[in-house]
């Protein structure tokens, strides 16, 4: 049974769907929320024995949990509040009028990119990937769509030299199994980075795997790893190694053995 969500959400209904799994398989947990849903569901499995106590999961509708934390604050302090939390999204929805803003409470900047960046590949937060290429797009002064961003992102790259033919991207996170970037073209995406100057940020962001500064993607039947190596006589390597597919197990590891030549 679900305990409780932190913090608490009573708006937010929980239906409860998981299995346990055999000792040791541990968290297999996968939270289903629609945006702007109060419905969530947890489907998968979890290990018997399994140490951990809780999984994290994203707000359905986060410009509603703000005003329902406002107003719950209000509420806790003796503060009456007169009115339910809503949003601007739903006063449209119930064709009813937004109120002008009369008194600015407070103002909440962005973290840097290079922190947005950071999270992103350290532990690949799929959702920033896919608001990040329809920001690309806004950028350029586009409409803030997916399509319009990775077109954007294939133009950056074309105009540094590398084959737009080889660079086929249907999403923000990799997700799609219809994304497609060929080795090559992903060995030199990393190479030019290097003469960026926001690569310091960029490398500082990419995780530890087997060793080496290499960022993992997996999605069903692929594994690949993508960054870079210093070994210990001072060689520097731009590192691509995908395989699609494969059957069996324990893959990583065999992709390992292979990237160890180079220490």
């Amino acid at each position: 049974s679900v305990l409780k969500a932190v913090p608490a959400m009573p708006y937010l209904k929980i239906i409860n769907e998981l299995k346990a799994g055999p000792e040791g398989t541990g968290d297999n947990v996968y939270a289903y929320l629609p945006a702007l849903s109060n419905i969530a569901y947890l489907r998968g499995s979890w290990g018997l024995g399994t140490p951990k106590s809780g999984i994290s999961a994203a707000l359905p509708d986060p410009a509603y949990d703000a005003a329902f934390r406002l107003q719950d604050t209000l509420q806790r302090l003796g503060i009456k509040v007169s009115v339910e939390p809503t949003t601007s999204r739903i006063l449209v929805a119930d064709k009813k009028a937004i109120p002008a803003v009369t008194q600015k409470l407070n103002t909440i900047s962005s973290p840097s990119l290079s922190e947005i960046i950071y999270w992103f590949n350290k532990k690949s937060v799929n959702l920033y990937g896919e608001h990040l290429i329809k920001t690309i797009a806004w950028k350029t002064g586009k409409t803030p769509s997916t399509k319009n961003g990775a077109g954007a992102v294939i133009s950056y790259w074309a105009e540094k030299g590398i084959d737009k033919n080889a660079l086929n991207i249907l999403d923000g996170s990799g997700l799609s199994p219809g994304t497609r970037v060929t080795p090559y073209a992903m060995a030199s995406v990393l190479f030019q980075s290097q003469k960026e100057s926001w690569f310091a940020d960029y490398l500082k962001s990419l995780p530890e795997n087997n060793g080496m500064t290499l960022k993992s993607g997996t999605i069903n039947d692929v594994s690949a790893f993508a960054g870079y190596y210093t070994s210990g006589n001072g060689n520097k390597y731009v590192i691509v190694i995908n395989i699609n597919n494969y059957s069996g197990s324990g893959i990583n590891k065999k992709l390992f053995r292979v990237l160890d030549a180079l220490k």
